[in-house]
């Protein structure tokens, strides 16, 4: 018999630019998964001078 495929849904937790939190959630409204980052993006200083 065939597994019926699971229903879930990816959030960004945080809302901003970057993605640096994720969480799965069920059907059900249970949380699966979450996982963070510490990471930041390098990205060059536009309203610095040289």
């Amino acid at each position: 018999m065939a597994k019926k495929p699971m229903t879930y849904l990816i959030l960004d937790t945080e809302g901003k630019e970057y993605l640096y939190e994720i969480a799965l959630i069920d059907q059900a409204g249970n949380l699966i998964y979450e996982a963070f980052t510490t990471l930041k993006p390098q990205t060059p200083d536009l309203n610095s001078n040289p």
